[in-house]
């Protein structure tokens, strides 16, 4: 039975003083388990640093990155293990964005029809 593979969304927030280098091994790493779990990075978003809505641990400010992959659901349990044991990430959260993008790619589908008519 072949494994259907859905569309994850993570966004982890970074201490505001995390290194680049930090941030790049998560990346690589992130990278390594789709890999491993025949998954696809689509993209990945690194924004400045950002004031927080409210403090976490005492920190006012992160860094937030989002990745967008394609995976079958078993990744989900390793994403979180690696985000939630890192010593520079405040918080994360893994969102499954197949419906979204399914509605995304109908869209796209039906306005590509429309102007080639």
């Amino acid at each position: 039975m072949e494994v259907k593979n859905k569309e994850y969304e993570a966004m982890v927030l970074f201490q505001p003083e995390t290194a680049e280098e930090a941030i790049g091994d998560i990346e690589k790493k992130v990278e390594e388990l789709i890999e491993q779990y025949d998954g696809r990075l689509h993209r990945t978003d690194k924004w400045a640093k950002r004031f927080l809505a409210y403090p976490i641990e005492k920190y006012t400010e992160g860094l937030y990155v989002i990745f967008r992959l394609g995976a079958p659901k078993d990744i989900v349990p390793e994403l979180a293990y690696l985000f939630k044991y890192h010593e520079d990430i405040l918080r994360y959260l893994i969102t499954d964005y197949t419906v979204k993008a399914e509605k995304a790619a109908r869209r796209k589908a039906r306005r590509a029809a429309g102007s080639d008519s």
